[in-house]
């Protein structure tokens, strides 16, 4: 399960690296930002590796993915998260750890393989709210936490101060 992810994520980061993030026909301010701390570290994404994929308006069960990926050609770090609902998703919506109709998973990675580190444990909380989602621009911003759980090494990582701005999906 953890390899789809990571192959449907990755897909989604080089489908969306092509063209040009320079359109603003729609008039909105499309400056997008990914950015947490980890461990009390900071991570930026590199503005043109921030990425989502999924989602559509009228789609029962709608998924999306975003993410993004920090750091120099030698050491790439990314956070992606996936979203899941039964239910079409809303500007303030908070989906949570104790949430029955909506699921995240979060993964932190590096991309040479030291670091591997998944949200799904069952003992793991985490928050993620959707602060505004705009089907008609495709964009969406929140704010989330993680506590993700590196089964190789037993590590674990505490993700905070999450923000995600204007991702376009």
């Amino acid at each position: 399960m953890k390899k789809l992810i990571c192959l449907f994520c990755f897909t989604a980061l080089l489908l969306n690296c092509g063209g040009s993030d320079d359109d603003n026909s729609s008039g909105t301010n499309n400056a997008k930002s990914f950015r947490a701390k980890i461990d009390g570290v900071d991570f930026i994404a590199n503005e043109d590796l921030v990425y989502g994929f999924g989602v559509e308006e009228n789609v029962p069960n709608p998924t999306l993915s975003i993410g993004g990926n920090a750091g120099d050609e030698s050491n790439v770090r990314v956070i992606e998260i996936l979203i899941e609902s039964d239910e079409l998703l809303f500007s303030g919506q908070e989906i949570n750890s104790d949430s029955q109709s909506s699921y995240a998973l979060a993964n932190y990675y590096y991309l040479d393989g030291i670091i591997n580190a998944w949200s799904e444990s069952d003992a793991v909380s985490y928050n993620l709210r959707i602060t505004e989602i705009d089907y008609e621009n495709r964009l969406v911003s929140g704010e989330f936490n993680f506590i993700v759980f590196d089964d190789n090494t037993n590590e674990t990582y505490i993700i905070t101060d999450g923000i995600f701005t204007n991702i376009d999906f």
